[in-house]
């Protein structure tokens, strides 16, 4: 930091050319030196109480209301030093400073060394002209083009990258390092921590990235296919590539990419190379020139027997249909057939007796019954119509029996046989 110099009159006044309408060159040769505090004003022409001058200086421009100083004296004297004042090559005393505080003590033994910048703050006077004489100890402030005093940075200072005035250290760089939010210095990962993929402070080169492999458990780098091998359709290392991709066509024996066929082509069932879509699927219906899908028919449809789009299953088929094949047995058409039922049987008792029960009741009603056997006086054929079941109890049909018309089972022997047909 400048401390700040105060200009005398005389001394402003040598700065000046003699048409006082520009400054000239001056030399600055001595520095007085007092352990007295005074006030600096405009009016000194020397410095107050001066014990001491020093020729032994040196400095530079550092800007033109700032030059930088460096004041040695090695002799054996012993003095403090309160205020200062510097003297050009024509005895003028340029300007002055003080302060309460002790600027510096000398004792015998030490070197006195004082290096500090001082400005003006009078505007009006260019002090940029002054000329120095020894100039091999001064320690200006560094700059971008000029070499110099600088002051060294902490941690906290490198890290922020703000100040553009400090030195970096190399602990200072080294506690630069790179995050997420800040540049910096890195270390380089290992091959097994780029593998790894879990550390976020390592840098990663290209060596390390090129053992980044992908796997299918890791991802990664990964080497690109040919047509070729996507055909091959063995390799678990590469990846496939658009083009790759287009070139793998499903085939008889190969998996593959397809081209959808149109709801023409499912239809026309010529094409082996296009795939079917659900929707492809729903329009290749089944007629009598082509097969296809079909929906499968009520109950109620095969019944009516109207429907010509639809599928009969075997259980729609064969409903109500059945059958019992022996002596006493039975045929039952399905219902699309009207339901028609055949019994048969053998009776071997009158037939008035009770009846005959047949081996299934007819769901709806007997249509027909006849019975034959031999008539029992004298052992010839005999055939008669029979009647359903009829119960004079209720006056009803119990559909499971038949009996012999008008009392003709009377004339029965004890053998005969029978047929009904009902539904």
């Amino acid at each position: 930091m400048a401390i700040i110099f105060k200009l005398t009159t005389a001394g402003r006044q040598a700065l000046g050319n003699a048409a006082q309408n520009g400054t000239q060159a001056r030399t600055l040769v001595s520095i007085g030196l007092t352990a007295t505090a005074f006030t600096p004003t405009e009016a000194l022409a020397a410095v107050p109480n001066e014990l001491k001058r020093i020729t032994t200086i040196a400095g530079d421009v550092v800007a033109k209301d700032t030059i930088h100083v460096t004041m040695r004296d090695d002799s054996n004297q012993t003095y403090t030093v309160r205020g200062l004042g510097l003297y050009l090559d024509n005895g003028v005393l340029l300007g002055t400073y003080s302060q309460a505080a002790v600027i510096l003590e000398k004792s015998a033994p030490s070197i006195f060394l004082l290096s500090t910048d001082l400005r003006v703050l009078d505007g009006s006077v260019n002090i940029s002209t002054l000329q120095f004489g020894e100039t091999n100890f001064i320690n200006p402030p560094a700059t971008t083009e000029r070499q110099g005093v600088v002051e060294l940075a902490t941690a906290a200072e490198v890290q922020a990258g703000t100040d553009d005035v400090r030195a970096v250290t190399p602990a200072g760089l080294a506690s630069r390092t790179a995050t997420d939010v800040r540049q910096g210095i890195v270390e380089l990962a290992t091959a097994a921590e780029v593998q790894a993929g879990t550390d976020t402070a390592r840098a990663v080169t290209p060596a390390g990235l090129a053992s980044r492999t992908a796997t299918d458990v890791r991802q990664g780098i990964v080497e690109l296919a040919t047509p070729a091998e996507v055909q091959a359709g063995t390799d678990t290392a590469r990846a496939v590539t658009p083009a790759g991709l287009v070139s793998l066509t499903a085939s008889d024996v190969r998996q593959g990419i397809v081209e959808l066929a149109t709801a023409a082509e499912v239809q026309t069932g010529t094409d082996t190379a296009r795939a079917v879509t659900p929707a492809g699927l729903a329009q290749r219906t089944a007629t009598e020139a082509r097969t296809g899908v079909m929906a499968i028919a009520t109950q109620a449809e095969v019944n009516a027997g109207t429907v010509d789009t639809k599928a009969v299953t075997p259980k729609k088929l064969r409903a109500g249909f059945a059958w019992l094949l022996g002596a006493n047995g039975y045929i039952a058409m399905p219902t699309w057939l009207g339901g028609l039922i055949f019994q048969w049987g053998e009776f071997n008792d009158d037939m008035m007796y009770g009846g005959i029960s047949m081996p299934i009741a007819m769901p709806n009603k007997i249509i027909h019954a006849s019975a034959f056997g031999l008539e029992r006086s004298d052992g010839f054929p005999m055939h008669v119509d029979a009647a359903p079941d009829w119960s004079y109890d209720t006056a009803t049909y119990s559909k499971t029996k038949i009996f012999a018309d008008s009392n003709q089972g009377n004339y029965f022997g004890q053998e005969g046989r029978w047929f009904a047909i009902g539904y």
